[in-house]
């Protein structure tokens, strides 16, 4: 997925909102939310050229695991495993958060972020060239990330949505999934970037809306792009 954005406590202690596209190469052939693991549960989206995902929610707990690549400067380097397959492991892990510190030492994975969301715990693990994976912890709040940092105050995209929500609580998971809706599927202008792309190399090929508290779970789909194609309710598969 290439735009990420989430709130941590915004409704409530232990709330997870998540809000996220996916942007990809058209000819990369992928499928919509299905069982990727049946013990434990985890659904996700499949990416048919690899198997592995970019998005796996992980019923018992509740938590999903989220990947998000960043600039490869070394794109042709041998030896590297699927990031997809990183994100599939560290869901369906017993310790999701000792999984992917071990994953990121073996150092087999082009760069990227991958972002574990759940009401018990919430971090990211950044793999980046040149320097040493690091794990680190997200505090509650807002929270916005795409091919660079965290809250990056140099990402247009991550800049503008925390210019716009950085302190919003949503009177309601309707009112907050309304919100995020209309982020995902703006086409920016009047020097706003846009989050849903139709062009370029990696146009927006679908999107998600989650949300996690204790004992609920919420998981929402778009297959296309959030513009023009409607949210599914795709829970049903967790239960």
């Amino acid at each position: 997925m290439c735009t990420l954005i989430f709130g941590l406590g915004v409704l409530g202690p232990g709330t997870v909102l998540i809000a996220t596209n996916r942007d990809e190469d058209p000819a990369r052939t992928s499928e919509p939310p299905q069982v990727l693991v049946r013990e434990p549960l985890v659904v996700g989206g499949r990416d048919v050229v690899a198997g592995g995902t970019w998005l796996a929610l992980r019923a018992d707990l509740p938590g999903v695991a989220m990947l998000l690549n960043r600039r490869d400067p070394t794109p042709e380097k041998p030896g590297r495993r699927s990031r997809g397959l990183l994100t599939l492991d560290v869901a369906s892990a017993a310790d999701p958060r000792e999984r992917a510190l071990a994953e990121a030492a073996i150092g087999h994975y082009a760069p990227c972020s991958l972002v574990w969301l759940s009401p018990a715990e919430s971090w990211h693990l950044s793999i980046r060239p040149g320097h040493k994976p690091a794990l680190e912890p997200i505090a509650p709040g807002w929270h916005a990330i795409t091919h660079f940092e965290m809250d990056d105050a140099a990402d247009p995209r991550a800049s503008l949505v925390l210019a716009r929500i950085a302190k919003w609580l949503p009177s309601s998971r309707e009112d907050a999934e309304s919100r995020l809706t209309s982020i995902l599927a703006s086409h920016g202008g009047g020097g706003a970037p846009a989050f849903c792309l139709h062009e370029g190399r990696a146009p927006t090929v679908s999107a998600a809306l989650l949300w996690l508290a204790p004992g609920g779970i919420s998981h929402r789909h778009s297959q296309g792009r959030p513009c023009v194609t409607p949210f599914e309710d795709w829970t049903h598969l967790i239960r």
